[in-house]
């Protein structure tokens, strides 16, 4: 059987599953890539990891993947776009061990997208500048969803044993980022998104007002204590919201996890939408306009 600390294996797959060509440039080309990330410590003994980690963790990697061709397809680098690729998983067994394989339409040059991400992951935690993928890595740096991603890799380690590797052809390239090394990424990418630019629009927006902090509506007698969230219709993540006239405790019951229409003042950190300062607000209930 073999062992989940067997690197060379992992460097073998290429070799074994790519079929590889050769291009009219002299370079291997393949339609297959593969991308390896192993988590260890104490959150992953006897080879498991909880289901909400997991699931945040492997979407991450699915948006950042997709992001990382895009932006080699905006580049020249490859022809596909992320809706010409799928993504297949592969569980090992071991410490925790998920390889995401890549299948494109057209042959890419071996390795490009790991390559890419790899570089990207090498500058995040050590800042040394990608040789090769240069460009490619800074748009990767100023895309919000490949940085909101990176975050949600490492969600899955929550305590100081906890590592996750990126592994990368032999044992000397890979990347192991443990404590030490999420914190040094942490800090880039609150310095990186420190520097973007402040802007401020008015929106209309519907959506749900949300406790961050909970999910019920108990305990809203200390409104100055309690963190509220705006959730945009059809998104998933909470944006911080204060009211620009104050709201009773009363008023808030009425309307939290309902369905309103607010107008009021976005504040945009790049293209991330960080805060809402509510000036109005109405309940906005879905109309019934057909009964079966």
């Amino acid at each position: 059987m073999i062992k989940q600390n067997d690197f060379k294996y992992n460097f073998l797959i290429m070799s074994n599953m790519a079929n590889n060509q050769i291009n009219l440039n002299g370079k291997k080309v393949a339609k297959e890539d593969f991308f390896v990330l192993k988590y260890d410590g104490a959150s992953f003994d006897n080879h498991r990891m909880e289901l909400h980690s997991f699931s945040k963790q492997i979407t991450a990697v699915e948006k950042m993947l997709k992001e990382t061709i895009n932006t080699l397809n905006e580049k020249g680098k490859i022809k596909d776009t992320a809706k010409d690729t799928k993504y297949y998983l592969e569980c090992r067994q071991g410490s925790f061990e998920t390889i995401i394989f890549i299948l494109f339409a057209n042959p890419v040059i071996t390795g490009v997208v790991s390559n890419c991400v790899y570089d990207y992951f090498r500058y995040m935690v050590s800042k040394v500048k990608s040789p090769k993928y240069e460009k490619e890595v800074e748009s990767m740096i100023n895309n919000k969803i490949i940085r909101k991603s990176t975050k949600d890799v490492f969600s899955p380690c929550v305590t100081n044993s906890d590592k996750v590797t990126i592994i990368h052809g032999d044992v000397t390239n890979n990347i192991i980022m443990g404590e030490k090394e999420r914190e040094q990424i942490e800090s880039h990418i609150k310095e990186i998104e420190e520097k973007l630019p402040i802007q401020e629009f008015e929106e209309e927006l519907i959506g749900e007002i949300r406790k961050v902090d909970g999910t019920k509506t108990e305990g809203l007698k200390d409104l100055d204590k309690i963190k509220l969230g705006f959730v945009i219709e059809e998104k998933m993540d909470a944006i911080e919201v204060i009211f620009e006239n104050g709201i009773k405790e009363e008023e808030l019951r009425k309307i939290i996890f309902n369905r309103i229409k607010i107008k009021g003042i976005s504040t945009y950190r790049g293209e991330e939408r960080v805060k809402i300062i509510i000036k109005e607000y109405a309940d906005s209930p879905r109309k019934k306009i057909t009964d079966y």
